[in-house]
């Protein structure tokens, strides 16, 4: 099983399960993702990867530190 269809199945049966957490000082929770947004941010960003006609293609992925980092990752997969 891919990680795509790992995650795209983690989100269908709990969706509301926290995966990430991002700590803005090593200690205090910033801002924190559940399995259903994931699946559902990356999603969107995938469809509009796919709609610029980027499949196959190589993207440059440039973030500060935190989750739009994961949710890209995630839609590039």
């Amino acid at each position: 099983m891919s990680i795509v269809a790992l995650c795209h199945e983690a989100a269908r049966r709990r969706p509301e399960a926290p995966l990430f957490s991002f700590l803005t000082d090593g200690e205090t929770q910033a801002v924190s993702l559940t399995r259903g947004e994931l699946h559902q941010q990356a999603c969107t960003i995938a469809a509009e990867l796919l709609a610029r006609g980027l499949t196959g293609r190589r993207v440059l992925l440039l973030y500060v530190p935190g989750l739009d980092f994961i949710v890209s990752f995630v839609a590039c997969l």
